[in-house]
């Protein structure tokens, strides 16, 4: 059982890592494609922001607010997820849940930087 977890591991890894790569020259739908992939093999992971961030990439806001808001359920350590969150709102006219989210962000934000603060 601990080797189908470690080659999952690894197949979700070099999948991320396909993806990133077709994203990086412009392959948007093949890189989306494989993120959801990605999810499919592990739905409570980092591919859902990689995903929403290909979908904004692709103009595809919609999409990516789903797959955003999926990540900062999922994800357990969401602020960056927030922050892409917000952006994506506001860009669809949504500001009021983009200031609220952004809010979220910057919260999580100082809540870290009080930890990394008492931890030194």
């Amino acid at each position: 059982e601990q080797e189908d977890s470690e080659r999952q591991q690894r197949d979700l890894g070099a999948l991320n890592e396909r993806a990133l790569a077709l994203a990086g020259a412009g392959q948007m739908d093949d890189a989306i494609d494989l993120l959801r992939q990605a999810i499919d093999l592990d739905p409570s992971g980092m591919a859902h922001t990689n995903l929403g961030l290909a979908l904004m990439e692709a103009g595809r806001v919609a999409e990516a607010i789903d797959s955003f808001e999926t990540a900062a359920r999922v994800v357990e350590d969401a602020e960056a997820v927030y922050l892409y969150l917000a952006d994506a709102y506001t860009a669809v006219g949504r500001s009021q849940d983009g200031a609220r989210v952004r809010a979220l962000h910057e919260q999580l934000r100082a809540e870290r930087l009080g930890r990394n603060r008492r931890n030194q």
